[in-house]
């Protein structure tokens, strides 16, 4: 319910040496962000996010021109996130 703060990576048993000199040994097997803040928070952090974007994509329409745009920009990022 509240999360373990457990990370989204496995260890694969063996080391990988990368181009650049470093060696990996774990790697990454949760790359969306509900299933990292799953993992980390738990439940409540899940719903704390999904309300969040539901706040920034649910602006009131505005008549003043900034305003309005900063809402579409709102809208917008919620929709990536």
């Amino acid at each position: 319910m509240f999360g373990k703060g457990i990370g989204s990576t496995m260890n694969i048993g063996q080391k990988i040496y990368t181009t650049d000199g470093s060696v990996l040994q774990h790697i990454s097997i949760a790359h969306n962000g509900f299933m990292t803040i799953l993992l980390k928070s738990g439940a409540i952090g899940l719903i704390i996010l999904l309300v969040t974007i539901w706040l920034l994509y649910n602006q009131k329409e505005s008549d003043i021109y900034l305003v309005r745009n900063i809402n579409l920009l709102l809208m917008g990022t919620s929709i990536f996130y």
